[in-house]
Parts: structure tokens; C-alpha cells; sequence
């Protein structure tokens, strides 16, 4: 009985030791765990709400990013987020240089190419650290043209036509072209009439924007991670990626506490009870 209470009272300082050196090993692994989702947060950034106003910029003669074209009824080319409306916008060109730029669209020697935000920019302005590139919060897009050039004037379809692909706050598509209608002239001087309706889209088909907005799953959320690579993520994944990171942080210290009872405890173990016996 002597013995046994001595090996009892081994087994249990031992096992103590064990457990130690588990809880150790667990919360070192758990706050790696914790650390590395921490580092990987993904930034929720405010959308659009219904209605709001978004802006178009295009490249302009220039080659630059801008609210382009200005359109002559005043503001420049623009949309509210969600709501199917009317286009009305008359261009001026004033010049021979923007009347070569717009000749060079018609005859496709030039792409009249554009982008939108997909959120805010004031959403992206609020990351930090802020993000270097801003590309990734862009959707690019060309608008298609139809048309021929003369000496000093050309004809252009001026119908235009915008659809936007919606989800929940973000904007995910848009394309724009022109249908065949009474084409415009344009010289300098003139001005080039565009219009044509937007409409809006839910998602990645073809359903009322309304629609897919309104049977939206709980809890989805559209983010943006640093530095701005789009991803979609839900309140429950983030929680199932959680319980996969303690569960294998678990399986991890329980393999890592095996490899040293086997090299480093068990030696221990029956040294100890050798020497108490």
C-alpha cells in the first residue's frame, strides 16, 4: 500500500507537470490563433445607401481619370445607387482637340473607358493603414460606341444605355453601350445629346436589384479587405474559422505534447519511480 500511495503520489505530480505543460502549449497556440485573425481582419466598410449619388469617371483627351464628360445640363455623369432612372446629358465639344478625341472613339482608334466605385470613397479613406493602390476598389468597364467620322464632323448613336449589378450597398457590375437610334452629329461647337435609361440589377443576374437586396441572407456582409482584395464573408464563417483555428490549435498541442512525453517526460516518469522504489 506504501508503494502504490508513493507511485500515486508521482503519478500525480507527474501528471500536474503534464497538464502544465498542455495548458502552456494550448495558450500559446490559441494566441497565435488569435493574433494571426487579428492581422487578417477584414475591414467592414460602409456602402452606398438607396438613392445615394455615385459619379462616372472616364478617361478625358487628357488621359486622365476624371468626372468626364461634363454634360451641359450641369454636374456631370452621374446615377443614385439602386434606382432605375432616365439618361439626359448633352456634350459640348468645344474645341478641335475634343473633337478629335470623340473622332477617335467613334472610329475606335481611342476606347472610351470608365470606371465606378465600388463603395464610397469615404468608406476607403477610413482603412488603416490606407491602402496604396486604389484600383481594386474600381470597376472598370468601355463604353461601346457606333458611328462614323467625316473631315469636320461625325455621326454617333447617342442612346445610351447603363446597367448596374447591385448586392446589398456594394456595386459588383456595370456595362454600358450604345443601341441604334437617330444618330447624333458632332462638330466643334456642337453638341452631342446622349441619352438612354440604368437600370439596376440584384447580385450576378438578372433579377430586380429589389428583389435580391430584399432576400438578402442575415448577417451577409460585402467587405474589403486590406489592401483591397474583394472578398464576400458572413458573420458565421468568421465564427466557423474560429472554431477550426481552436480545434487546431488543439490537435496541434495534443501532438506536440505527445512528442515530448515520448522524448522528454517518459524517461522522467520512470526515473522517478525507480528511484522512489
Amino acid at each position: 500500500k506504501g508503494m502504490e500511495r508513493r507511485r500515486s503520489g508521482v503519478f500525480g505530480s507527474i501528471m500536474n507537470e503534464k497538464s502544465s505543460c498542455l495548458l502552456l502549449v494550448l495558450f500559446c497556440l490559441c494566441y497565435i490563433s488569435l493574433v494571426h485573425c487579428q492581422n487578417h481582419h477584414h475591414h467592414h466598410l460602409e456602402g452606398y445607401a438607396l438613392g445615394e449619388k455615385f459619379h462616372v469617371e472616364c478617361l478625358n483627351s487628357s488621359q486622365h481619370w476624371t468626372a468626364y464628360p461634363s454634360c451641359q445640363e450641369g454636374g456631370d455623369l452621374s446615377f443614385q445607387f439602386g434606382v432605375d432612372s432616365f439618361l439626359s446629358c448633352g456634350v459640348n465639344i468645344p474645341d478641335t482637340e475634343q473633337f478629335k478625341h470623340w473622332a477617335g472613339i467613334v472610329s475606335r482608334e481611342k476606347s472610351w473607358s470608365c470606371r465606378v466605385l465600388i463603395i464610397p470613397m469615404s468608406s476607403i479613406l477610413k482603412i488603416q493603414p490606407p491602402p496604396k493602390l486604389f484600383d481594386p476598389f474600381y470597376l472598370f468597364f468601355s463604353v461601346g460606341t457606333y458611328g462614323i467620322t467625316e473631315t469636320d464632323h461625325l455621326h454617333m448613336d447617342t442612346h445610351l444605355n447603363f446597367i448596374f449589378h447591385g448586392f446589398i450597398d456594394r456595386i459588383v457590375g456595370v456595362a454600358a453601350y450604345t443601341v441604334r437610334d437617330r444618330p447624333g452629329e458632332g462638330r466643334v461647337g456642337s453638341v452631342l445629346n446622349f441619352h438612354g435609361s440604368a437600370k439596376w440589377f440584384g447580385a450576378h443576374g438578372y433579377d430586380n436589384f429589389g428583389k435580391v437586396k430584399g432576400g438578402a441572407l442575415k448577417g451577409e456582409i460585402f467587405n474589403i479587405g486590406v489592401p483591397g482584395v474583394l472578398r464576400y464573408g458572413t458573420r458565421i464563417r468568421d465564427l466557423l474559422i474560429f472554431i477550426s483555428w481552436m480545434a487546431a490549435t488543439s490537435v496541434a498541442s495534443f501532438f506536440l505534447f505527445g512528442l515530448i512525453y515520448k522524448f522528454y517526460l517518459k524517461r522522467r516518469i520512470i526515473a522517478k519511480i525507480v528511484k522512489k522504489e
